[in-house]
């Protein structure tokens, strides 16, 4: 099998390098790791550069800066572009800020060393067996009314509809879908995973550790619960049709990564 991990960072200076320690027990399991700077303003890759100098990772690690600020969602598509491209069986991402913890998916790597894997692997905040540390309260009731509201709409049961910071997908799933038109934003993942679901692909929400300590979240919660409601009645009211990104112009990959570490 072959293997990528892909952790998107923006403004992570004070958690990256704690994010590239933690890999100490998973790195062999990848064939390449990429760090994708979404032109953070301020020191995450001097911070990444000087973190990986004497780390085992290093020689499979490349620091890399989007030639603009594309968003979370479009730094996805670029990884997913270079995945299909290089003909990777597993993305495996990790946001770079820290809140998400990479050794949840340790028998998950363990299956994905031998297989191909055939569903989505959706780390879930909100699981039943997940342990969460700091997050705000106000933002948990929010996110829980999504996802029973998602649920509901979907007829699946839907754990975390926003998405944590840590995934699995398999590429092959990958192909079947229009990603190039999902939104470039936070929002992405809830495109990848109700176009999943309306694709018929298995998605598994598995359990995860997650907590909030030196953090700060880029969610505006108003603008994003109205784009979530939104993106979830269009979702009810077409029931064939994929559910694209209205108006969205990024449909083709941007200039190439700035390579920072070779």
């Amino acid at each position: 099998m072959k293997n990528l991990l892909f952790i998107p960072c923006y403004n992570c200076a004070p958690q990256i390098s704690r994010v590239l320690k933690s890999l100490n027990n998973s790195h062999a399991f990848f064939d390449v790791i990429i760090l994708v700077d979404n032109l953070s303003r301020d020191k995450t890759q001097e911070v990444a550069l000087d973190s990986i100098q004497n780390h085992p990772l290093r020689t499979k690690l490349s620091i890399v800066q989007n030639p603009e600020n594309v968003g979370l969602g479009g730094t996805h598509k670029l990884v997913f572009h270079y995945a299909l491209e290089n003909n990777f069986d597993h993305v495996v991402i990790l946001h770079g800020d820290d809140q998400g913890r990479i050794d949840d998916f340790t028998e998950v790597f363990k299956k994905a060393q031998t297989e191909v894997i055939e569903e989505f692997i959706m780390g879930a905040r909100f699981h039943s067996q997940s342990r969460l540390n700091n997050y705000s309260k106000f933002r948990i009731f929010g996110n829980l009314v999504f996802n029973k509201l998602a649920s509901i709409m979907t007829s699946k049961k839907i754990d975390d509809l926003g998405g944590s910071g840590l995934n699995l997908f398999p590429v092959k799933l990958i192909r079947s879908h229009q990603f190039n038109a999902y939104s470039n934003d936070l929002t992405f993942h809830v495109y990848l995973l109700l176009n999943a679901i309306r694709l018929n692909q298995k998605v598994r929400f598995a359990p995860i550790s997650w907590g909030e300590d030196d953090q700060i979240s880029n969610v505006r919660l108003f603008k994003q619960s109205k784009k979530l409601i939104k993106i979830l009645l269009r979702y009810f009211w077409s029931s064939k049709t994929a559910i694209l990104e209205e108006g969205m112009v990024f449909a083709h990959k941007p200039a190439g990564w700035k390579l920072l570490n070779r």
